[in-house]
C-alpha cells in the first residue's frame, strides 16, 4: 500500500511540473500574457508598481521633532497686557524619552522663557540643562510623559555623498515641515565653531529649521540642522548639519554632566601639503605637522616636539587637523592613546604612549 502511495505522489508531482511548463509556454490557455509565472516571483516588477514614498520614515520621526517658542508679554500704551505672545525661535529633537531635547545653542541663546510644542499638540516649558559653544549645541529638559526619542544611526555609520536625506523642522514657524535632498558634501569646515565637520545638503533648510533633524530614509538621525548659506535668508541649496556622531557625544555628556568633557593633549598643528610631504619623505599628504606644544601638557611630557609629524592615533589615520581634534576630544580623560610620529631630520617612525588630559 505504501509503495502504491509513493508511486501516485511521484506521478502527481510530475504532472504539476508539466502543467507549469505548459502554461509558461502557452499562457493563452488561461488568458495571461507570456511570462506570468516569472512576474509572480520578480520583486523588481512588484516593487515598480509601488510609488516611492518616505512616509514611514517621516511618520516614525515626527513625534521626536519639537517646535521651540519664546513666550513674552505684549505691551501697549497702558502697560503690559495679560495676553501672552508666542514667537517661533526654532526646532529641537527629543533624544531621550525622559524629556531631553537637543537643539542649537544659537536658537535658545538669550531666551529667558522657552516653550515646547510637540507634534501631538502638547506644550511644556523647557529648562536649559547645558550648553556647548564649541559645537553650537544645547540641551533642554521638559517634564511630560509618553515621549518618543529619535532613533540614531549606528556609531559606525557616516553620511556619504549622494545619500538621500530629509530635513524635518519648523521653518518660518510652520510646524513639521519636511524637505528632501542629498548629502552634497561631508566634513565641511565653515570656521563657525571649534569642532566644525559639517554635513552639507541641498535639502531646503530655512530659518526655523535650526535645531531640527536631518534623517535618512529609514528615519534615523543623521545630524542636527544648524546653518544655511544665503544672501537673502532663503535656501540656496547650501544647508549644513552637525553630524550625528558629534551630536550624540555632546548630548550624552550634557545629559550626564551638564557640560561636555573632552580629551586634550596640548598641541596645535597644521595639515601636510605636497612640499612638507616631500621633505618628510611621505608617500602622500596624510598627517599633521605639530606647530606648538603646550608646556606641561600630555604631549609635552611624552616628548612630542614642534616639527614632528603625527601619522596616526590608535587605529585612526591622521588625515587632517580636524579629524585629529575630533578624535582626541571624544577620548575620556585619563585614557591612554598611542601616537605614531615621524621626527624631523631623523625621519624615523616612532610610537608614543601617554594619557589624555581634560580640556578646560
Amino acid at each position: 500500500m505504501t509503495k502504491y502511495l509513493i508511486i501516485c505522489t511521484q506521478f502527481i508531482l510530475i504532472g504539476v511540473c508539466f502543467a507549469f511548463i505548459l502554461l509558461q509556454q502557452y499562457p493563452q490557455l488561461i488568458g495571461h500574457s507570456k511570462g506570468w509565472i516569472q512576474s509572480l516571483f520578480d520583486p523588481a516588477k512588484q516593487a515598480s508598481t509601488l510609488p516611492v514614498s518616505y512616509h514611514s520614515a517621516i511618520a516614525n520621526t515626527a513625534p521626536s521633532i519639537v517646535h521651540l517658542f519664546e513666550q513674552s508679554t505684549q505691551t501697549n500704551s497702558s502697560g503690559p497686557t495679560s495676553n501672552n505672545h508666542y514667537k517661533s525661535i526654532g526646532s529641537g529633537v527629543i533624544v531621550h524619552k525622559a524629556g531631553w531635547i537637543l537643539t542649537n545653542l544659537h536658537v535658545i541663546k538669550n531666551i529667558n522663557d522657552i516653550n515646547i510644542l510637540l507634534a501631538d499638540g502638547r506644550r511644556a516649558k523647557a529648562t536649559i540643562i547645558g550648553q556647548d559653544p564649541s559645537t553650537d549645541l544645547a540641551m533642554l529638559k521638559i517634564n511630560l510623559p509618553h515621549l518618543q526619542a529619535i532613533s540614531w544611526i549606528k556609531n559606525s555609520t557616516k553620511a556619504r555623498i549622494g545619500d538621500v536625506v530629509l530635513a524635518i523642522g519648523n521653518p518660518f514657524g510652520l510646524n513639521q515641515s519636511v524637505s528632501i535632498g542629498i548629502v552634497s558634501s561631508i566634513e565641511r569646515n565653515l570656521n563657525l565653531n571649534t569642532y566644525d565637520q559639517l554635513i552639507q545638503t541641498d535639502a531646503a533648510i530655512h530659518p526655523g529649521n535650526s535645531g531640527g533633524a536631518l534623517i535618512n530614509t529609514l528615519g534615523q538621525l543623521m545630524g542636527i540642522t544648524s546653518a544655511l548659506f544665503s544672501s537673502d535668508k532663503g535656501n540656496q541649496g547650501l544647508g549644513f548639519a552637525i553630524p550625528a556622531h558629534t551630536a550624540k557625544f555632546v548630548a550624552t555628556s550634557l545629559r550626564q554632566h551638564g557640560r561636555v568633557i573632552r580629551g586634550w593633549v596640548g598641541i596645535d598643528a597644521t595639515d601636510i601639503n605636497a612640499t612638507l610631504a616631500n621633505n618628510y619623505h611621505l608617500k602622500d599628504n596624510r598627517g599633521v605637522l605639530v606647530t606648538f606644544v603646550a608646556p606641561d601638557s600630555p604631549a609635552f611630557k611624552s616628548g612630542i616636539q614642534v616639527g614632528d609629524v603625527i601619522l596616526q592615533i590608535d587605529n585612526e589615520e591622521a588625515d587632517d587637523i580636524y579629524s585629529i581634534m575630533h578624535y582626541i576630544a571624544q577620548i575620556k580623560p585619563g585614557q591612554s592613546i598611542h601616537m605614531d610620529i615621524i621626527r624631523y631630520q631623523s625621519y624615523q617612525r616612532d610610537r608614543l604612549t601617554f594619557k589624555v588630559a581634560e580640556k578646560l
